[in-house]
């Protein structure tokens, strides 16, 4: 591939990313109104997966993409400064048991089994961390979490209550960065 091809292939990559990025955005937000207005338990599935991968794959994408940008001068910047504003501040924010609880429930609506959470691997080994986290807290967390309401259905949606507050909050945040940068 020429230096030419290899610049027009990128430049492809990069409006598409963009592009995918603003429909997932898009999709959770009204995932996020659907759910407040009437919650139900497939669209909560979708909004866990969209949720969970906005902060983490968001967090990288934005990292990314916010220096390239600066460089040109463009004014999307703002957009993705407060979209990663946004994440960090979550990842802060929310109890240790709540995010282990998105990852779990992203996990196991993602992969029939749940082999990542299980102490004893298909291949007979004894596995005790995740993601460089034990696997015991991870368990306790959860525990911990799914005893404070009845079932897991009133669970979430208190939970989902609270995430409500939140997403509603990026989505007008976004809008005033919008008009303001003229984005």
């Amino acid at each position: 591939m020429n230096n030419e091809s290899f610049k027009i292939e990128y430049m492809k990559k990069t409006f598409v990313q963009e592009q995918q990025f603003y429909q997932w955005l898009t999709i959770l937000f009204k995932l996020n109104i659907e759910l407040d207005e009437n919650y139900n338990y497939n669209s909560s599935d979708l909004f866990v997966v969209k949720f969970v991968q906005l902060i983490s794959e968001g967090e990288s994408y934005c990292e990314y993409i916010i220096p390239k940008l600066a460089q040109g001068n463009n004014n999307k910047v703002h957009f993705f400064q407060c979209i990663l504003d946004f994440i960090q501040s979550v990842k802060t924010e929310l109890p240790i048991e709540e995010l282990d609880y998105l990852e779990y429930r992203r996990h196991n609506i993602c992969h029939v089994f749940q082999n990542g959470y299980e102490i004893i691997q298909n291949d007979l080994k004894i596995k005790s961390k995740l993601k460089n986290r034990n696997l015991d807290e991870i368990s306790t967390n959860l525990i911990s979490l799914l005893s404070t309401a009845t079932d897991e259905f009133k669970l979430q949606e208190k939970l989902f209550k609270k995430y409500y507050i939140l997403i509603e909050k990026l989505r007008s945040d976004l809008q005033e960065v919008q008009k303001k940068f003229k984005i």
